[in-house]
């Protein structure tokens, strides 16, 4: 028990230490970065490349077909897709009332299947007897050899 409180002890110890030491730091630092007036010469470095990249980006943009162009589109909504329609949508026209909206929605027609007929679909599901229970022993198993 001893030896456990003198390592509890030295531990407060040099966190005491560390938490007086990061306290002097903070306030040792200068409170706002210096501004730079001009761009560096790494950072006009960086554009002058970046510049070439997109310019040869665009022409090769422009050089692409109808159908890749259709391609990369496709692959942007679903990668294993084969057809997709890529131009979205325009919004429906929607009545100003509002309650009216709910007429409009033909889901409820397609939840119950109707016959040929008119008449409301009748699913009958027959479950066959199995042929033996699967985990059972067959009859040989069953006596101890």
């Amino acid at each position: 028990a001893n030896k456990r409180t003198m390592m509890s002890a030295t531990v407060a110890r040099r966190a005491q230490r560390s938490l007086s030491l990061l306290a002097k730091r903070a306030l040792s630092t200068p409170a706002a970065a210096p501004s730079r007036q001009a761009p560096s010469a790494k950072a006009l470095a960086v554009a002058e490349f970046d510049s070439e990249y997109v310019q040869n980006q665009a022409h090769l943009e422009g050089e692409k077909s109808e159908i890749q162009k259709y391609q990369e589109q496709m692959n942007a909504i679903d990668r294993h897709a084969v057809f997709a329609v890529t131009t979205p949508l325009p919004d429906p026209v929607l009545p100003e009332n509002k309650s009216e909206i709910a007429a409009l929605d033909s889901a409820h027609k397609n939840q119950i299947p109707l016959t040929p007929e008119g008449h409301e679909k009748i699913v009958v599901i027959k479950q066959e007897q199995a042929k033996w229970p699967g985990q059972s022993p067959l009859g040989k198993e069953q006596a101890w050899v």
